[in-house]
């Protein structure tokens, strides 16, 4: 049996409502925007340098101390607003990653030099230059000939982890994660703004 239904509403509550949130708009919204920048930040300098560190076997923490991300957060409305990052892909000293260990192995009487040892890597064939800016660098021999404009002393050179190509790898396939934070980030913050936020 077919009935009438009367639903009435009152809807001067959720008009005034509507006409607050778009007058508050303009302030929730910055706030929202510079909450979704905070965040994102924090998020994207950790997800770089757990990027980093896998790519290139270095930990993180050696990343962060050797200021190879740099960051900043723009927020000026006459400008533009957003994030700014900066990683550093020159090749690293390895003496940078670590205590330098010059290493021995024992045969008998005999004492041969096995490698300098940073952290848990042993570099076989290099040995501990004691004198340097930043500390005892590791060398090698280059396999080139002519050192101070002799023909017979082989040139050394100091060993450098390159990193450049897996870095720039890492970041590349790290960028649709971080842009899909960015959404969620941005959703989140919108709907607290709108919803929550007194």
């Amino acid at each position: 049996m077919a009935g009438r239904f009367d639903i009435r509403l009152d809807a001067g509550d959720g008009v005034a409502r509507l006409q607050r949130l778009i007058a508050d708009n303009p302030r929730k919204l910055k706030r929202a925007q510079d909450r979704v920048y905070r965040k994102l930040n924090t998020f994207v300098t950790r997800e770089i340098l757990r990027a980093c560190s896998k790519a290139t076997g270095i930990p993180q923490n050696r990343f962060a101390t050797m200021a190879r991300v740099f960051n900043s957060v723009y927020t000026d409305e006459a400008f533009w607003s957003g994030l700014k990052f900066w990683v550093g892909t020159q090749p690293i000293p390895v003496h940078r990653l670590g205590t330098v260990v010059w290493t021995h192995r024992r045969l008998g009487n005999n004492s041969r030099m096995k490698g300098a040892r940073v952290g848990r890597t042993t570099y076989p064939g290099t040995w501990q230059w004691p004198q340097g800016k930043t500390g005892a660098a590791v060398m090698q021999r280059s396999g080139q000939f002519g050192r101070n404009g002799n023909s017979r002393l082989e040139k050394i050179e100091r060993v450098d982890i390159p990193i450049h190509d897996p870095v720039s790898a890492a970041l590349d396939a790290a960028g649709p994660e971080i842009i899909n934070r960015f959404l969620t980030l941005l959703q989140q913050e919108i709907n607290y703004a709108l919803n929550h936020e007194r």
